[in-house]
């Protein structure tokens, strides 16, 4: 059984968690997140999963992401080769 409690949206790609980030303060979660409903949630992964999709599709299979390191005090850009069975979301109560 999958329950996601955190209050941000999250998706996968190849398998790997990514969530939206401020440019200014990529370690912090994004205040306005806080207290959303369950549903809501859910729609804005969808939409990021719709976006990602259209520009993996514009930049031929490829998306542009920012990962940390180890010790979360760098953030790294990385090109991710995506395609459409590989990004998914997982929402509130699973995937």
């Amino acid at each position: 059984m999958w329950i996601n409690l955190r209050e941000e949206p999250i998706i996968f790609i190849n398998s790997a968690p990514y969530v939206l980030r401020d440019a200014e303060h990529p370690f912090s979660n994004l205040g306005s997140f806080e207290g959303i409903a369950p549903d809501h949630l859910e729609e804005m992964e969808q939409r990021l999963k719709e976006d990602l999709l259209r520009e993996c599709a514009v930049y031929g299979g490829k998306i542009l992401v920012h990962d940390e390191t180890d010790l979360q005090q760098v953030c790294v850009v990385s090109c991710l080769v995506c395609r459409a069975c590989r990004v998914m979301v997982c929402g509130v109560y699973g995937c």
